[in-house]
């Protein structure tokens, strides 16, 4: 989503489980980022809300284990800042031609628990500054956990090779 000429914000979000009951955990996250547009610059903080807001509505309603895992970016590109936080989700790569390199954005020191987990966590934003050829990877868990035919796990270690390969 556009938030200023500049800026640009972008959400991945993983539900647990298939059907109609995720989808209506995605319409009720859908419904709630709405009502914390004031805090879109601050991917900690709507983050935190979005836990506890989250939380508060399937408690109330007795539902138990609905989570979801999400990471939630804000894009500067006059400063070339990216300011992000992340809920249990797979930590995205960082692709830098320049540098040459292929790594997983660095992470706080903080472990985070999914959306739905804890309702007092708290999500700490972080802070990159990004090359203008810099490459963002986002994914989720259903990639590292395809199988090859003779089934072994993709994992992350294998999806690195697989990045440096091409």
């Amino acid at each position: 989503r556009e938030l200023s000429p500049t800026e640009a914000s972008l959400l991945i979000v993983d539900v647990m489980g298939h059907g109609v009951r995720s989808a209506l955990v995605v319409a009720t996250i859908r419904g709630l980022l709405e009502e914390l547009r004031p805090l879109a610059r601050d991917p900690g903080g709507l983050l935190t809300q979005l836990n506890k807001n989250f939380t508060t509505i399937f408690q109330r309603l007795g539902v138990d284990m609905t989570f979801a895992t999400a990471f939630y970016a804000v894009m500067d590109a006059r400063t070339g800042t990216l300011k992000f936080a992340n809920a249990g989700h797979p930590i995205p790569y960082l692709l830098s031609p320049s540098e040459g390199t292929i790594h997983q954005l660095a992470a706080s020191d903080q472990r985070t628990a999914a959306l739905g987990i804890l309702e007092g966590m708290q999500f700490v934003t972080m802070e990159k500054e990004l090359a203008p050829e810099d490459t963002l990877l986002l994914y989720t868990d259903g990639l590292a956990e395809a199988q090859s035919p003779s089934g072994e796990f993709f994992m992350d270690h294998r999806m690195e090779e697989v990045l440096q390969e091409n």
